[in-house]
């Protein structure tokens, strides 16, 4: 997912985005770093002094690539190189050979992939998830991740205090509106009321299924975790409410070049 704004007179749309949605899903989005002596990475909080860093991504915009590099920035960490144009798997190929030795990805390719690849024969170390924050700013922390802290913990862990700061409210903006939205499934326009609360039902009662959570956390590492709809109205509303102190930032680290 890309981090652009969802509305825009300019386009002509084939939906309306600022109706109630039907459905919104949470997936969890983590970091890894590669172990070597060449950054000096021997454990996670090594992060803090390592030095050489490449951290490989996919375009600026890309969620992937801020998650980290907000986290880089509200940790301290500004000394690095950054190397776009790859997607997770690249970005992993890349990091195997040591071309780069940071990235992030979606936790279904992080279980399937980085996890029984590098980290389980220490070739790499996770650092930390990034949770879902709810419109109330509430952080959800995820009961099936405990092979590494969210950021929030880990910032915690190293500072010795709450983060804060205007790259600590982007870097929760952006995982309220794309944390919560990675999956989300809008009615087109005049949907009758009736169609939409039964999808609606259909999608709440698959959710519900034993049988689809162990599947799915067979397949991903995670079950389901879907946004009710009154949160999700409320996370749409604020697409058009983001502090313009978050936008300026964002806009900003989009456009710088490391």
């Amino acid at each position: 997912m890309d981090l652009v704004r969802i509305r825009s007179r300019n386009v002509p749309r084939r939906f309306d985005e600022t109706s109630p949605p039907l459905i919104l899903q949470s997936t969890p989005r983590m970091s890894y770093i590669r172990t070597d002596d060449v950054t000096g990475v021997k454990s996670r909080n090594d992060l803090m002094t390592a030095k050489n860093l490449k951290l490989g991504g996919n375009r600026p915009n890309s969620v992937l690539d801020l998650s980290i590099r907000i986290s880089l920035e509200l940790l301290g960490i500004n000394k690095y190189v950054y190397v776009p144009g790859l997607n997770p798997p690249k970005a992993f190929a890349a990091l195997q050979r040591g071309e780069v030795n940071l990235t992030t990805a979606g936790i279904n390719f992080y279980r399937a992939r980085v996890q029984k690849n590098l980290v389980d024969n220490g070739k790499a170390l996770p650092l930390f998830y990034y949770p879902t924050v709810r419109t109330d700013g509430t952080l959800v922390k995820s009961p099936h991740i405990k092979d590494m802290p969210s950021i929030y913990e880990f910032y915690k862990e190293v500072k010795g205090k709450e983060p804060s700061g205007v790259s600590w409210e982007a870097l929760k903006w952006m995982n309220m509106v794309t944390g919560a939205m990675i999956y989300t499934s809008f009615a087109p326009p005049g949907t009758p009321e009736e169609a939409v609360q039964a999808l609606r039902i259909g999608f709440q009662k698959a959710v519900a299924d034993p049988e689809f959570a162990k599947q799915s956390l067979k397949i991903i590492g995670i079950p389901p975790e879907f946004v009710d709809v009154k949160e999700g109205e409320a996370i749409v509303r604020n697409v058009d409410k983001v502090d313009p102190k978050v936008v300026e930032y964002l806009s900003n680290l989009m456009n710088k070049k490391k």
